[in-house]
């Protein structure tokens, strides 16, 4: 090699201006509200963000388009938790507990806090009330339903005016109106048709004035109560399911 070439010269003087090297940084998923990727939680592909979801339901009922088994329920990274019993535990990667129905943590209970002894539903600050329970964290209305199968119950069913009188007189123990609760009622199964997690028809109804409207797809219902009824009363109200409400179960 002869050290005085133009093009040893030409080498030399390119290497020497780089200079240091920024490398780019690591490729992250996108920016998602915190109760939609864990905090950050890794993914198995080893990224950061949103993992690709499975089935949101545990249960065996079929999901509308309205709500849809696209929709991703931001409650929670499906894909690294499993309904109890569904799936091998080696599929499953343990995250921390949250309000979802989920085996989030791969022990085989669900929203749980601490450790063995833990009560499931404690994630969830679930109380029994005669033959309510009465769930503070808001859930997306098919989390909600899945938490209260895990408590050997259901989305709590009305039958009757003395049904849902008897769960008001419950509720105002734990919180004051304004204030809305997912109750067991939905259409998703046949749009206009509402039915109860039991599978029978409204019998009895308390809808609020101008309800049910299926106003941008509204499938699931919800108990609203207000602190001024003015003139509007309080009542049942169809919702979209990935609101996020408190939820109210009736043990059998």
């Amino acid at each position: 090699m002869i050290h005085g070439s133009p093009m040893a010269m030409a080498i030399t003087i390119t290497v020497a201006s780089l200079g240091c090297l920024t490398l780019p940084e690591q490729t992250v998923g996108p920016s998602l509200p915190v109760d939609a990727t864990r905090d950050g939680a890794p993914r198995p592909d080893g990224l950061i963000g949103p993992p690709v979801p499975r089935s949101l339901d545990a249960a065996p009922r079929s999901d509308s388009a309205s709500d849809g088994a696209a929709r991703v329920d931001a409650q929670t990274s499906d894909a690294l938790a499993r309904p109890v019993g569904t799936a091998d535990a080696s599929s499953c990667v343990p995250v921390e507990e949250i309000c979802n129905g989920l085996d989030d943590d791969c022990d085989d209970r669900v929203d749980e806090r601490g450790g063995r002894g833990a009560e499931q539903g404690d994630v969830c600050e679930c109380h029994r009330e005669l033959e309510f329970i009465i769930c503070m964290i808001p859930a997306r209305w098919r989390a909600a339903r899945r938490v209260c199968r895990a408590l050997g119950a259901e989305l709590v069913i009305l039958e009757n005016e003395g049904d849902s009188a008897a769960m008001h007189a419950v509720l105002a123990r734990f919180s004051e109106p304004p204030d809305m609760w997912w109750i067991g009622l939905s259409d998703i199964l046949s749009e206009g048709e509402f039915r109860w997690e039991n599978g029978a028809l409204v019998d009895y109804a308390d809808w609020a004035d101008g309800e049910p409207n299926n106003e941008d797809n509204e499938d699931c219902v919800e108990l609203r109560r207000k602190r001024d009824r003015g003139s509007e009363r309080d009542g049942w109200n169809d919702n979209q399911c990935s609101e996020l409400r408190r939820f109210v179960c009736g043990l059998p």
